[in-house]
């Protein structure tokens, strides 16, 4: 079968088709309409009064109907309708039909949606948008008119609505519930508003918004659409025009108070009972706030008065607070802070953040643009992702400026922080003040307070020179007390940098403040701590454990010494009295020591302590070798059968230590001691073999550093008494003697100091219980006065005062050691040494300053004096800190030598002279 198509002229809109079935040809002709299809004259008007009676329905909570006329205005009178009248069969051609009476019935919302549908298409879009506008614009005043029926609003002229005064605090709950319930059955409204007229909203509302800004438009275009513009940017979504209706029938009114007064009003008294602890509906709080922020009122009408309400009322529960706070229970107070901030930043995370609605509400306009027409559904409010934060910060710094910045000084002063500062178990407390003044940015105001209480506390320590003349344990209080600071900055300032400043400024003030004698004092410190005495470690609570941190801990202290030179000096005598003695704990330890100071000040600063210890190695060598030669004469003696003064001799053992001048101190030496022949005889023979041994050299023997072990027979046992070589030559004058006085030991010793021998005696006769090997008779008549420097706590001994063999002496030890007596610090005698050493640290302090500025000045030629200063202070601060005083005084002292002149056209210029 084969089908032809052929296409007729279109004139008067007839057609022709042709087709060819068994060879026959057959013609079909398709006529026009009598009449053209139209709608009706009325159409617009009848379905967008059922279109508004049908919002207005839904506004009142009535069924939804419809009117269904039975004479259409536009047609003939003889026409009748078969079927009753609905908006989507509006277009369908007219019928002939008696007239019927007004009817009601049923209508479903996808017949309200096509009827908006068709007026849009039939280019009814702007005449209807402006009718709905209208008609929203009414539905909101209609809405909040019913406040006048449960919350005592009033309508006044102009059909604006009111409030004759504030609510009160006992119908502030019930206002924000009658309001909250208008404005969900409002926007229910909105909702079903816009689901309606979401045809209207896609083909009118949205293209109108796209020509407010195309992409890019002339200059003539532009100009062109100038007069249409403020129509434009009137043409908003119907969900913005409804939230903007709302928002100013309530923001709106002649002389009343507005609804949203009332409303806010009335939310801040609930906020405020909240604050109070009162039992309060926060899910009504929630819904309050996030209305504000949908109808845009959040930040212009609710923050500002939140945030004034807010500063009064912690303004005044500051002041409240804080006189009802004792001076010495300031913790209180910032705990008290410290639960406003969280409960704060709690009701900002519940309820009073607001939502910004600008993005998830144009968001929300577009994606129901793509739903398809025959949703049903219900459309969802904006999305509440996106939250004003800044409330939550700008709250939280009203608590921090009105209930704690004012009360800093209060907080601050030194009666309130530093019993914190001072209590170890309030670490707690003192993190706390640092977290919450750190918000405000007083974090420079806790850190004077905090340097302020670190140089008072370690001020009070080293000032304790009254109470305490030796200030045996200064040192120990103050590293206990840098450990306390340490502790603070760890555990309350987060080792904050800051506050690391200011411990080490602290520690260099008290370090100084008392000059040169902090030096001394550390050194001592060091002794102590080094010495091989548990007993006197462990009052120190030091052991082997903790003594390497221990030896830390003071290396702190020293480095914010300025006087390290003199340290060095006491240093270095004590060094070498352990070293010598044989009282240092641990060799080991001293190297280790050793090395920090080598680390911190230079090899120069520890040369000569160096020094000691390789004197200490060389003398192993020296002593091994002295002793193999003195064991192969007396080998040779002995097979020649010498005489017995040699056997004798070869009896008595000596250790000896070799020297080195420059390494060691020099300490004070009798003139004319006398020693045993026994002594002698051994002290020549070593110095003849070292003459031998080493050409050019010449010993200086160091007596009172040496030490005897003496073997002493007493009627019950014998004993070997470990003693000093003063201590034994007294012991030794006994031997021939019964009794002696002070006058006849001092002759037979050669001691020339009453003073020293004083205190042997007291060593050797009122020493501990079980070492007293001498027995003192007192003179019938003491008018004797003992000399200056004799230890308080042991009998004064005059020259008529009688010392005997004690020959009842008994001991459980066989070998025991008899402690000597040392002179005090406060006494002129040993006063003169510390002198002595100071002055020696003040020569070596010249000199270094004489060397770096000729070095200087050698490198640089010509130098201002401001400049050298600063060189100088630079080179020579890792051993001392000399004062620009005595700077310029070594500087004059180059110019007299002739090292350096002044500049000829600059007085404060120097030059170097070659």
């Amino acid at each position: 079968m084969a089908s032809t198509l052929t296409k007729a002229a279109r004139s008067g809109g007839a057609t022709t088709k042709s087709s060819s079935m068994t060879g026959t040809t057959r013609k079909i002709k398709i006529k026009p309409y009598s009449r053209p299809p139209s709608i009706p004259a009325n159409f617009y008007d009848r379905t967008s009064s059922i279109l508004l009676e049908a919002t207005l329905a839904i506004l009142r909570h009535e069924p939804l109907y419809c009117n269904d006329n039975a004479k259409d205005d536009g047609e003939d009178d003889g026409g009748t309708r078969t079927r009753p009248y609905s908006p989507t069969s509006s277009l369908s051609s007219p019928t002939n039909s008696s007239q019927q009476l007004l009817q009601k019935r049923p209508i479903s919302r996808e017949e309200l949606y096509r009827s908006v549908e068709d007026l849009c298409i039939h280019k009814f879009g702007a005449k209807l948008y402006q009718q709905v506008t209208l008609a929203i614009h009414d539905a909101a005043f209609e809405s909040l008119a019913r406040l006048t029926l449960t919350a005592g609003a009033v309508i006044v002229d102009a059909g604006y609505i009111g409030f004759p005064s504030l609510p009160s605090s006992s119908s502030a709950e019930s206002l924000l519930q009658s309001i909250q319930q208008i404005y969900r059955e409002y926007t229910d409204y909105l909702f079903f508003v816009r689901s309606i007229f979401l045809y209207l909203d896609r083909s009118y509302v949205i293209p109108q918004g796209q020509q407010l800004h195309p992409p890019q438009q002339s200059a003539a275009l532009q100009s062109q659409q100038q007069q249409g513009q403020q129509q434009q940017q009137r043409t908003r979504p119907l969900w913005e025009v409804g939230i903007d209706s709302l928002r100013r029938h309530m923001t709106t009114t002649t002389t009343q108070i507005t609804v949203a007064s009332a409303f806010i009003h009335s939310l801040l008294q609930l906020i405020q009972r909240d604050r109070d602890g009162q039992i309060v509906d926060r899910s009504l709080l929630r819904d309050a706030v996030r209305m504000l922020s949908e109808l845009h009122l959040y930040q212009d009408f609710f923050l500002t008065p939140l945030l004034e309400t807010s500063a009064a009322y912690y303004s005044n529960e500051g002041n409240r607070v804080m006189e009802t706070t004792s001076a010495s229970d300031i913790s209180s107070f910032l705990k008290h802070v410290e639960t406003r901030l969280d409960q704060c930043h709690e009701s900002c995370v519940e309820y009073l953040e607001g939502v910004d609605t600008t993005t998830s509400t144009t968001t929300s306009t577009t994606t129901a643009n793509v739903l398809p027409p025959s949703t049903p559904t219900k459309l969802e409010p904006p999305s509440s992702a996106s939250r004003y934060h800044g409330t939550r910060k700008a709250l939280l710094a009203v608590v921090e400026n009105n209930l704690l910045k004012p009360h800093v000084d209060v907080i601050l002063s030194p009666q309130n922080c530093f019993p914190l500062f001072q209590d170890k178990e309030r670490t707690s407390d003192v993190r706390r003040m640092y977290v919450l003044l750190n918000r405000i940015g007083c974090q420079n105001q806790l850190n004077a307070a905090f340097y302020q209480y670190a140089r008072n506390s370690g001020l009070e320590i080293v000032q304790q020179e009254k109470e305490d003349p030796q200030q045996k344990d200064v040192v120990a209080k103050l590293l206990q007390w840098k450990s306390d600071l340490d502790t603070a900055l760890m555990e309350a300032f987060d080792s904050q940098e800051q506050f690391q400043a200011t411990i080490r400024a602290s520690v260099e003030c008290v370090m100084n403040v008392r000059g040169h004698k902090m030096s001394e004092w550390l050194a001592k410190h060091v002794d102590e701590v080094l010495r091989g005495g548990a007993s006197s470690r462990s009052k120190l609570g030091v052991d082997d454990s903790n003594i390497e941190a221990k030896l830390e801990d003071i290396m702190v202290l020293f480095r914010r010494l300025h006087a390290k030179d003199v340290f060095e000096k006491f240093h270095q005598r004590d060094l070498s009295k352990r070293l010598l003695q044989g009282k240092s704990s641990s060799i080991d330890l001293e190297r280790s020591f050793l090395s920090k100071l080598k680390a911190e000040c230079g090899t120069a600063y520890t040369s000569k302590m160096e020094g000691m210890f390789k004197d200490m190695e060389l003398s192993k060598e020296i002593i091994a070798q002295y002793s193999d030669f003195v064991r192969d004469a007396a080998a040779k003696k002995a097979m020649l059968k010498s005489s017995g003064s040699g056997i004798r001799q070869s009896t008595v053992e000596m250790d000896v230590h070799v020297l080195t001048t420059g390494y060691w101190p020099q300490f004070p030496q009798p003139k004319s001691i006398k020693l045993p022949e026994e002594l002698k005889a051994h002290v020549s023979k070593f110095e003849s073999y070292y003459d031998n041994k080493y050409q050019g050299r010449r010993i200086s023997w160091q007596y009172s550093l040496c030490t005897c072990v003496v073997k002493a027979n007493f009627p019950g046992k014998q004993v070997d008494l470990t003693l000093t070589l003063y201590q034994a030559l007294v012991l030794r004058c006994f031997n021939e003697n019964d009794t002696l006085r002070i006058p006849q030991i001092m002759e037979q010793t050669g001691i020339g100091d009453r003073a020293e021998v004083e205190r042997l005696l007291q060593s050797l006769s009122q020493g501990k219980v079980g070492t007293r090997v001498l027995i003192m008779k007192p003179a019938a008549a003491t008018e004797g006065s003992s000399s200056p420097g004799i230890n308080s706590s042991k009998k004064s001994i005059s020259d008529f005062d009688e010392f005997c063999y004690n020959s009842g002496f008994t001991s459980k030890l066989n070998r025991l050691k008899i402690p000597s007596i040392v002179a005090k610090d406060t006494s002129a005698n040993a006063g003169d040494d510390a002198a002595k050493l100071h002055e020696a640290a003040s020569r070596d302090r010249a000199y270094l300053i004489d060397a770096a500025v000729v070095r200087i000045m050698k490198a640089r030629k010509s130098l201002s004096h401001r400049d050298l200063v600063m060189e100088i202070m630079s080179q020579v601060k890792h051993v001392s800190k000399p004062s620009s005083t005595e700077i310029k005084k070594r500087i004059e002292g180059l110019m007299e030598r002739e090292y350096l002149e002044r500049n000829a056209t600059d007085n404060t210029v120097y030059n170097y002279m070659a």
